[in-house]
């Protein structure tokens, strides 16, 4: 029976956790990503860990870097690359701010090129940067990737573990130890590295792997990682593009470039090629029937015709999606999502399908517990009272399931603790909402149900202390609240007002040349920003008319036929703008278009 229990630094959820809708077993004869997808999973990997600290440390690296390096805040992370002169890469990983200093977490072949890059250009820049030794790596990833680290990682008193999963970096200690978590998904599910000493390595893995195993987390083999990957749409260099690649033609330039940031190295030339379109080659997913028997060798060619259309980058049969699926770079004219063609890969006759990378986006826990929530409380609606056991009712299993996903799941907290009190589980309930109290100290529901739970067992002083701590919450509340409505009407004016400039800037245009393309969708954006969507659509289908490659107008136009409920419209529109997306390379517009199509 799952059960709250109190020590003296965090109320943490004790093992065995079984998830009673979760049928598929682990075990390490399993290598494929199903386990993986089901629950998640640990194992060891190599990386390497790069400080960079000084004074100048920020504005050296927002110098080099393709991302923006001054939108990165305290304890928060970003994908980014170093890139040559001519927008080539040579190193592709996650940086993190560590307030007073900067830490690059890469392959561990990449480390020495980065260095060196770095290391070539700083000059009279007061930066240092050191390649930190004697350490080792561990990763969990997977929905209960959070419940396992809630589960074996302590903090010093006074501190909060509440922090672990609202930042993208945090210090505590797992054995006694002292490591550091950051967040970095290998797998598209959310994940983590964790840091340790080499050291004290052995205890921090057998700490965590007994964490993982309660919550049926068995290891990862490095065939799953890699399937994995490829699912994700996670390019690698080295593997799916090289040094001699620029880095448009990757997909890594949507979350790992800045356009708006200003120079850095390369920029000029990644602007340039932005502003004509896309590049003659760049990275896709294929989805190629029959299945081979075996994967094919990298820069396999595909051949169509007597042309060669591209070349197989990272592929596998990923036994969870059925399919077998590649990263490939391809030629431009052969890029449209959803298109087949009829092909020669490796001497055999192949369909292939172009599909947008990534094949397979994971739900967030967050998102799944919300729904095992949103289930649990139509489930106890229907609930049979008369039952005794907390074990046999539907709704407080998945509601334990809901907060093994999310650890800060508040209002599924709250709903454990009031379900286990009408089931006469009074005791528990309380430890459920001392759970919640300390969560968040400005619960004012676990304060109030606190207060109804100690009434119940008589305890009139703490009941009595409970509510005044709720009432004062709430007061804070209701304060906080008008100032937050206040300010977000007065948002809403401004860029309400905002728009409205803009619109008469765009107006003044069309007044001198009504076929003005950019005057036309811009007035046309402006009208749908303002809900006026009748009057949009004219303006938006003009500008496609002038210029049918304009994929941010297609954007615009479908959500003003969604707005006047055109849908089918709304569809065609979305259709014709991913095509024109796609051979642009304008994979944010597209991505826009996919999600809207897909709620279509």
């Amino acid at each position: 029976m799952l059960t709250l229990k109190a020590n003296r630094r965090a109320f943490c959820f004790q093992a065995p956790l079984k998830a009673p809708h979760m049928t598929i077993k682990l075990n390490t004869a399993d290598d494929t990503t199903t386990a993986l997808r089901t629950r998640g999973g640990w194992t060891d990997v190599d990386f390497s860990y790069i400080r960079v600290h000084g004074t100048d440390a920020r504005r050296y690296l927002q110098a080099q870097t393709t991302n923006d390096l001054n939108s990165l805040k305290e304890w928060g992370s970003q994908n980014s690359s170093l890139i040559d002169r001519k927008a080539r890469p040579v190193g592709c990983y996650k940086l993190f701010n560590l307030g007073n200093e900067f830490v690059i977490i890469c392959d561990t072949n990449q480390a020495n090129a980065i260095l060196e890059h770095l290391e070539k250009y700083k000059f009279a820049d007061k930066v240092d940067f050191d390649l930190v030794s004697d350490l080792k790596f561990l990763t969990v990833q997977g929905r209960a990737s959070r419940a396992v680290l809630d589960s074996c990682l302590t903090v010093d008193d006074g501190e909060s573990k509440r922090d672990l999963f609202n930042r993208d970096y945090y210090a505590g200690k797992i054995a006694n130890f002292g490591i550091e978590v950051f967040r970095h998904s290998l797998t598209g599910e959310e994940g983590f590295l964790v840091k340790t000493d080499e050291k004290n390595y052995a205890a921090v893995r057998d700490a965590l792997s007994a964490a993982a195993d309660k919550f049926e987390l068995k290891p990862l083999t490095q065939s799953v990682l890699e399937c994995a990957r490829i699912e994700a749409g996670l390019s690698k260099l080295g593997t799916d593009f090289s040094s001699e690649n620029l880095l448009a033609e990757t997909n890594l330039d949507e979350s790992s470039v800045s356009y708006n940031k200003g120079c850095f190295q390369g920029q000029e030339v990644l602007a340039r090629i932005k502003g004509q379109g896309s590049p003659s080659r760049s990275l896709v997913g294929l989805i190629i029937e029959p299945p081979p028997a075996t994967p094919f060798s990298l820069d396999t060619p595909v051949e169509l015709g007597n042309e060669t259309i591209g070349w197989i980058k990272s592929n596998c049969y990923s036994e969870f999606l059925k399919r077998f699926i590649a990263i490939a770079m391809l030629k431009r004219d052969y890029r449209t999502p959803g298109k087949s063609f009829q092909t020669v890969i490796d001497g055999k006759e192949l369909t292939v399908r172009v599909e947008t990378l990534p094949f397979f986006t994971a739900e967030s826990p967050s998102v799944v517990a919300r729904q095992l929530y949103e289930k649990a409380l139509s489930v106890f609606a229907e609930e049979d009272e008369t039952k005794t056991e907390t074990q046999d009712w539907q709704s407080i299993k998945l509601l334990r399931e809901a907060v093994l996903l999310d650890p800060l799941f508040e209002d599924a907290y709250e709903s454990l603790g009031v379900i286990l009190n009408r089931r006469g589980a009074t005791d528990e309930a309380i430890e459920v909402m001392l759970h919640l109290a300390k969560l968040n100290p400005d619960s004012a529901m676990a304060h109030t149900n606190l207060s109804v739970f100690y009434v119940e067992k008589g305890w009139k002083e703490k009941a009595e202390e409970e509510m005044a701590i709720s009432m004062s919450i709430r007061m804070r509340e209701a304060a906080a609240q008008f100032s937050k409505d206040k300010e977000a009407e007065e948002e809403r004016k401004k860029l309400q007002a905002e728009t409205i400039q803009r619109m008469s800037m765009f107006e003044q245009v069309l007044e001198i040349d009504p076929e003005d393309q950019l005057a036309n969708y811009g007035y046309g954006d402006c009208l749908v920003a303002l809900d006026r969507f009748e009057e949009a659509v004219p303006h938006l289908e003009k500008a496609i008319r002038l210029k049918p490659s304009h994929s941010v107008a297609y954007v615009s136009l479908g959500k003003a036929y969604e707005g006047l409920n055109r849908i089918d419209d709304a569809k065609a529109t979305y259709i014709a703008g991913i095509d024109a997306a796609a051979k642009r390379g304008d994979g944010e517009p597209m991505k826009k278009m996919k999600d809207r199509l897909n709620q279509l």
